[in-house]
């Protein structure tokens, strides 16, 4: 599977999570509204934007994560 089809599954994983759409996620990360529309379509990136987005992504979906789960409920 192309690189491309894991950085959407991430994508959409983080904007289920914080319950935005994929077009303002893509504005946060790449300041591109159709950053995920273009994968979509059969677009691509660079490597190095591959690199960025992906480590931005994978710390939003931790932070949504930690948000739904504070340290004081993990504790408990």
């Amino acid at each position: 599977m192309p690189m491309k089809h894991d950085l959407l599954k991430l994508a959409k994983e983080v904007s289920e999570l914080k319950k935005i759409p994929m077009s303002r996620l893509a504005r946060k990360v790449v300041f591109d509204n159709k950053f995920f529309d273009r994968l979509e379509a059969g677009g691509d990136c660079t490597t190095q934007t591959y690199e960025r987005v992906t480590e931005e992504l994978r710390q939003l979906k931790a932070g949504a994560v930690d948000a739904e789960h504070p340290a004081s409920d993990r504790n408990a």
